[in-house]
């Protein structure tokens, strides 16, 4: 920021780069939305009128409570690191369709049920990880939708079952 002229005795005129103009006014970049409302756009606009005090005074609150800020953030992860650790993983995303712990497992994506007889016996795997073998008139081959209670309980893929171990 260069003053290039004094308006009045306590008014001057600056000559600033728009990267600056963003920043004096709290804002990190122009590709910011909450810039781009406050300016009506992302071009900056003149007479658009920056209060510059008060930018400053928002960032100096929040340096003088950094140190609380970053005590709750690793709370925080600490917590994130702790149900990490204790929950299973609910959503298991499907792989590519192919081989899976040496045996060839089908993607499934929920349209129409497999081509297969009524009494094969297939282990599927749900979202949230489980195996399970059943004839394949006994398996529940719809998808949920995300917000419903079974919906970790969908199967994403499943093999035809080796021999042994009848359901």
């Amino acid at each position: 920021m260069k003053v290039v002229a004094a308006i009045s005795k306590n008014t001057f005129l600056v000559e600033m780069h728009e990267d600056e103009i963003v920043k004096a006014a709290g804002f990190s970049t122009t590709y910011n939305t909450a810039w781009e409302k406050f300016n009506g756009g992302r071009d900056v606009k003149v007479g658009t009128v920056i209060n510059v005090s008060v930018a400053y005074d928002f960032h100096a609150r929040v340096s003088q409570h950094q140190s609380e800020a970053e005590k709750s953030a690793r709370t925080l992860r600490a917590l994130a690191d702790m149900l990490d650790g204790a929950l299973p993983d609910v959503v298991v995303p499907p792989p590519e369709e192919g081989i899976f712990d040496n045996e060839a497992w089908i993607v499934w994506s929920g349209d129409e049920k497999p081509a297969l007889s009524e009494d094969t016996l297939v282990e599927v795997q749900t979202r949230d990880g489980r195996v399970e073998k059943a004839r394949v008139r006994r398996v529940w081959w719809k998808h949920s939708p995300p917000d419903n209670k079974d919906f970790n309980s969908d199967i994403i893929r499943y093999r035809v079952a080796k021999q042994g171990g009848d359901q």
